[in-house]
C-alpha cells in the first residue's frame, strides 16, 4: 500500500479536453449563430458585455430618473364647489 504512485501530468492534461468536451447550451449556440462570438470563450466576453450594459442602464435610470421627478412642480387643482342637491 505504500507505493501507491499518481501521474498527475495525465490528469493535467486531459482536463482542458474534457471541458471542451462538454455540451453547448442553447445560448452558447444562439450567439455563435448570431455571429457575435466564434467560440465559449467570445461568448463569455459577449455575455460579460450583456451584464455590464444592463447593470448601467438600471444605475442611470435608477439615479437620474429620480432627480427630474423632485424638480417638477405638482398640478395645480383648483377646488370646486361641494355640490348638493
Amino acid at each position: 500500500m505504500t507505493n501507491v504512485q499518481f501521474d498527475e501530468n495525465n490528469l493535467i492534461q486531459s482536463m482542458p479536453r474534457q471541458l471542451s468536451n462538454s455540451r453547448q447550451s442553447s445560448l452558447t449556440r444562439f450567439v455563435m449563430k448570431l455571429g457575435l462570438a466564434k467560440d465559449e470563450v467570445g461568448v463569455k466576453k459577449v455575455f460579460i458585455a450583456v451584464i455590464v450594459i444592463c447593470l448601467l442602464s438600471t444605475f442611470i435610470i435608477l439615479f437620474t430618473g429620480h432627480s427630474s421627478v423632485k424638480n417638477q412642480k405638482p398640478p395645480v387643482v383648483s377646488p370646486q364647489p361641494d355640490k348638493r342637491f
